[in-house]
């Protein structure tokens, strides 16, 4: 049996392939659009999560400093307070202001 040769295609034919192709086209666009949007929201969300945690940390590392910083402030205030009293006692009693 001899075979047929392939009719040509029309150029309604050609259109209608044309047509075909844009709108699957235009599907696998919309979907990958549609991914691309999950997937930026779940690295959003992560960042987001990453950047809160960091900044906790930061804070907490921020007030253990600040309350340490604090603490060595008032103990050398306090000496320093201390060291003053003790002086103007020995120049009260070294001026006789004060009786022994």
């Amino acid at each position: 049996m001899a075979r047929r040769a392939p009719a040509s295609a029309t150029k309604e034919d050609l259109r209608e392939r044309q047509a075909n192709l844009a709108r699957r086209i235009d599907e696998v666009e919309k979907r990958l659009e549609a991914r691309i949007e999950r997937e930026t929201e779940d690295v959003t969300r992560q960042l987001e999560a990453r950047i809160e945690r960091g900044t906790q940390d930061v804070t907490r590392h921020f007030d253990v400093a600040v309350e340490s910083i604090r603490h060595d402030l008032l103990g050398a205030n306090r000496d320093e307070i201390e060291t003053l009293k003790d002086r103007v006692g020995r120049l009260e009693h070294h001026t006789g202001l004060v009786a022994s």
